[in-house]
Formats: structure tokens, sequence, C-alpha cells
């Protein structure tokens, strides 16, 4: 997971901002992202595929995927399926690192 988000805090860093028109669709997208990389911490911790948590919560490998790397927002009822699912509390997957 360290190296995943090395690699995005890189792509963010070295990203020439002048030379494309950058539109944030939504204020929160930074949020999203730290809650997706969060999700894939706990889930790697515990040795599990985004296939194997996918079936454990009820929802499609691709919806894990598309969460954890904020493409899609989290839901409320996700959160709270991973939360149980993983045995953490739903502040830890919402922790925001600044």
């Amino acid at each position: 997971m360290r190296k995943y988000a090395q690699c995005v805090v890189k792509y963010l860093r070295d990203f020439d901002y002048n030379r494309y028109e950058v539109v944030k669709v939504d204020k929160h997208h930074d949020d999203y992202v730290q809650i997706g990389l969060n999700i894939m911490r706990f889930r790697k911790e515990r040795g599990l595929t985004q296939e194997q948590l996918a079936d454990m919560v009820g929802y499609t490998q691709n919806h894990i995927q598309r969460v954890e790397t904020a493409v899609s927002k989290p839901t409320v009822g996700l959160l709270l399926d991973l939360s149980r699912t993983l045995n953490i509390p739903i502040e830890r997957l919402m922790e925001i690192r600044k």
C-alpha cells in the first residue's frame, strides 16, 4: 500500500498543472482517495484480494476497485459493511491524513 500511495503522491507532485486545465469536480476528492487507500491497506493487512472482500461484503470486485482508487465515492452502507467485515471501527476507514 505504501508503494501505491508513494506513486500517487509522486504523480500528483510531478503533474504539470500549467499544461492542463484541472477541474476538481468534487472538493472532497482528496478525502475519497485517502478513504480508498485506507480500505486497501486494511484489506491487504488481512491478506484479502479485492474479489474476496467483494464476496464477503456483497459488492462486485469492480466496485471495490473503483472505491479504492476513488473513481467512485463510497456509500455509508459500503463503509458500514466493510467496517463489520474487516472488524475495524468505521472511523479508521475514514481517517484523513494530511
